[in-house]
């Protein structure tokens, strides 16, 4: 893809538009009578997102399923322990949070939004998850197709972001950008990041979380800017804010213990001593670990001809 083609299709979700001749700023009381419909509606379905604190997979539509059982309150894991942090900082407006496959990141993000999402005075956190597969070639294009904004659009991330930074005076909004595991085809995920922090100031009451599995990605991200709009989640890393260390997000044995209770309901008793489980283990790794020692257990033999 041309440089010049990725440009035009960045700049064509940024480029803000109004429906008359007077250039007019965009705020919750001009929106519906002075830009497109579909500034309203992309405003109006982000609000929706937010106040439900959703998760949208196309695949696997997490936000509809989300509340249609009752479930136990997961671990609270290092992925969800850095989201809680967060809020603790203070500073810069996007994080990028690197951790290897298996880890958990995507789970982490629903769980705090499913389950820690309120602070001490009662306020709820407001935001919504991104996630999905096949991310890779165009994040821009996977998050105007989640917001159902026409593909002729121009300027949806201007409503989004107007979403996200009402109303004042609350704690900031949350986007989590899950699964950013590449700059994209041509760069074009590396464009629309640098798009993105260029609009998010400080007076902006919004943070954006993005979770990446490949460390090359998320260290590239933080060396933007100079580690000033976009730096490492606090908590995840050592060393400079451009050049991060990471820490990867490491379970303890304790964590991983209360994962496999969680994803095996029923399956293990309070005596069980988990001597499968070893600090080592990614909770994918020690999830798949439990299920393998139960099914050992309850195998009768190798099979034999019959008599």
């Amino acid at each position: 893809m041309p440089a010049l083609e990725v440009a035009a299709i960045v700049l064509t979700g940024f480029r803000l538009i109004s429906g008359g001749a007077a250039v007019v700023e965009l705020t919750k009381d001009t929106i519906n009578d002075s830009f497109p419909p579909e500034y309203g509606r992309v405003y109006n379905y982000t609000r929706e997102l937010m106040d439900k604190r959703s998760v949208l997979d196309p695949a696997l539509k997490f936000e509809t399923q989300k509340g249609t059982k009752v479930e136990s309150e997961p671990v609270l894991s290092p992925i969800v322990e850095a989201l809680c942090n967060l809020y603790n900082a203070n500073f810069g407006v996007i994080y990028v949070m690197y951790a290897p496959p298996g880890q958990g990141k995507t789970f982490g993000g629903q769980a705090f939004l499913k389950h820690w999402y309120q602070f001490d005075e009662g306020e709820n956190v407001r935001g919504f998850m991104v996630t999905g597969q096949s991310l890779d070639k165009n994040y821009m294009l996977h998050l105007r197709g989640v917001l159902k904004a026409k593909e002729e659009m121009e300027g949806w991330i201007h409503p989004l972001l107007l979403a996200l930074d009402e109303p004042k005076g609350c704690q900031p909004s949350l986007l989590i950008l899950d699964g950013f595991n590449s700059l994209g085809e041509d760069d074009i995920n590396e464009a629309f990041i640098k798009e993105l922090y260029g609009l998010l100031e400080g007076k902006k009451n919004v943070y954006v979380v993005i979770m990446s599995s490949n460390e090359a990605v998320a260290s590239k991200l933080c060396s933007f800017n100079g580690g000033q709009r976009i730096q490492p989640l606090p908590n995840t890393y050592e060393g400079e804010k451009t050049a991060p260390k990471w820490n990867d997000m490491k379970w303890s044995r304790e964590q991983l213990i209360e994962a496999v209770k969680y994803d095996c309901p029923g399956d293990f008793s309070d005596d069980d001593k988990f001597e499968f489980i070893t600090n080592t283990m990614t909770p994918l790794q020690a999830t798949m670990e439990a299920k393998n020692s139960k099914r050992q257990k309850k195998l009768p033999g190798s099979p034999k001809k019959r008599s």
